[in-house]
Order: structure tokens, then sequence, then C-alpha cells
């Protein structure tokens, strides 16, 4: 089991100001400054944790770029901008009867190790990306118009 959401109920509202510059602010804006709400994050074997007023784009290239390097047999990591936490995703053990690999989720705070299948963390990953983008754009159409939000959508297509 791999899950990613966030609380859209706790994403703080864009000053006007942020709202007025929501089509042409830059990516690194966007990534840090802007859409913060409480992140869910669990795995199998790991108690589910929620980090408070993350960054919800940053954590979203985060978990495609990993699901990408962990697609390619390689460490996908997670990190996070506020502090120095990671959450690393490996390929462990033997793959499954179903040809699914087995994944290994390291938090650098925790000793214990989760784990899940490469389809249940492309699932995951796929689901926070649509709904958090579904939600942004709900909220702030202007969205539409950044190219970030493209970038992050050719992401997500790639899984």
């Amino acid at each position: 089991m791999f899950l990613a959401r966030f609380d859209a109920g706790s994403m703080a509202e864009l000053t006007k100001q942020q709202a007025d510059r929501l089509a042409v602010t830059s990516e690194m804006n966007l990534r840090y400054a802007y859409f913060q709400a409480d992140i869910e994050f669990s795995a199998s074997g790991i108690e589910r944790e929620v980090f408070r007023r993350t960054p919800v784009l940053d954590f979203m290239f985060c978990l495609l770029l990993a699901a990408q390097h962990v697609k390619a047999s390689e460490e996908g990591t997670i990190s996070f901008t506020e502090n120095d936490m990671t959450i690393k995703i490996e390929p462990a053990g033997e793959t499954e009867m179903s040809g699914d690999r087995r994944l290994a989720v390291v938090r650098s705070w925790d000793p214990r190790v989760g784990e899940c299948t490469m389809s249940e963390l492309i699932q995951g990953v796929a689901l926070f990306a649509e709904s958090g983008m579904a939600d942004i754009l709900a909220r702030y159409p202007a969205f539409e118009q950044n190219p970030t939000r493209s970038k992050l959508e050719q992401l997500r297509a790639a899984l």
C-alpha cells in the first residue's frame, strides 16, 4: 500500500497579489511559496504521518520525479524544503509472481522500513498529482495558464 494525499481544506488561501500573478509566477515561487497544505503519507509497514503546511506542488514534483527514478530501477528521493528529512523509495526484494516489483520506503527519521509495489507507487503518485491539480485548478483557474502546470502534467503522463 502507498498513500500520499493532501487535505484540500487545510490549504491556505492565496493573497490577492499571489492570485493576480498565478498565471505568470515562476516555478520556484509556485513550488515553495504557494499552495501549502497538510499532506498525509503512508505505506505498508509504517504508520500514517501528516506533514503540516507542506508546499503541495514541491511535494508533487518530488513524488513524480521519485517515481520516474524508481521505474528506471534507481532510488527515488522525496525531500522537504523546510527541513532535512527525506523519504527514499528503492527496489527491494523479489519481484512478485505478477511481475510487480517490491519497493522499500525508507524515512530518514524512522528506522522502520515500509513497503509497496511499483504499481501501488505509480497509482498513488498519479492520484496525488491528478487530485492536487484538479483541486488547485478548481480554486484558481488562472493556474491553467502557468507553464509549471504543463510541466507537471507531462511528468504525470510519463508515469
